[in-house]
């Protein structure tokens, strides 16, 4: 039992959520807990992997999600949620106490609150990359998937912002020069990357897409073979050949545990 001497100097975010690290037939996983903030957390009950039905399950310990990071609470239900709570409340007052020392200063100081015209937001390559990778985390986890399938999926689209731009807006994305990313996409060593590691490029940044609204590849289905790759529209049609977008395309790389993926 935690006594106010022995907890940690933790805050968490108004987005953290609760976990019950278990042991399952198939090995330790992280299971999303059965609480709600009106009615509180339910002893020992979990969503099992691929469910939505709440299953009491005994043992483990509760831990918190936040950030990417796990912290772990209390094997015991009851305390978990008074630290889950506490440590949500902590990091909310910390929040408030930084506002309120700004405020401080500029009374103190005499400066006027500064009224800034906000430039006119667009909804970037970056926003939508980090909305995607932040839900599909925790699909990942609460599904019982291992971590490095995330971390496989945060390398194609990393790469993908890089060579992109964080900061161009979503709509500047188009067809053409997504699959031109992806068929262009090169090994370290310089040579094209297989037709498995393209189909996941593939998978995934159109998912990412479709997160956001964005159906770049409604028109027809797109294949990646050796040579030559093409793009086939929706009347069977080939729309692109080897070389069609040649000097246009951006170089990527082969990327660590994309063969991992497979298309769900």
């Amino acid at each position: 039992m935690a006594t106010q001497n022995t907890l940690p100097d933790l805050t968490l975010s108004q987005d953290a959520r609760l976990y019950k690290y278990v042991r399952l037939p198939s090995g330790w996983k992280y299971l999303r807990a059965d609480y709600s903030e009106n009615f509180g957390l339910k002893p020992h009950s979990v969503f099992l992997p691929k469910t939505n039905t709440p299953t009491v399950v005994e043992g483990g310990k509760y831990v918190a999600s936040d950030g990417g990071k796990w912290h772990p609470l209390s094997p015991d239900p009851n305390e978990a949620w008074m630290l889950f709570k506490l440590y949500r409340n902590e990091g909310r007052k910390s929040q408030l106490e930084v506002k309120s020392q700004q405020l401080r200063q500029q009374l103190a100081t005499g400066q006027k609150a500064v009224v800034q015209v906000e430039k006119p937001k667009f909804f970037t390559v970056g926003n939508a990359i980090g909305n995607f990778l932040k839900s599909y985390r925790l699909k990942i986890l609460s599904g019982g998937r291992k971590p490095r399938t995330y971390d496989a999926i945060e390398d194609i689209l990393v790469a993908f912002k890089a060579a992109t731009g964080e900061e161009t807006p979503l709509a500047a994305v188009t067809r053409e020069s997504a699959i031109t990313y992806i068929a262009t996409l090169k090994k370290r060593t310089g040579e094209d990357t297989t037709k498995t590691t393209k189909e996941n490029h593939f998978i995934y940044i159109q998912k990412m897409l479709r997160a956001s609204g964005v159906n770049l590849f409604e028109e027809g289905a797109v294949s990646f073979v050796a040579q030559p790759w093409r793009v086939w529209g929706a009347g069977g049609a080939d729309r692109l050949a080897s070389g069609a977008l040649a000097g246009g395309g951006v170089a990527g790389g082969s990327l660590p545990g994309s063969d991992l993926l497979r298309q769900c």
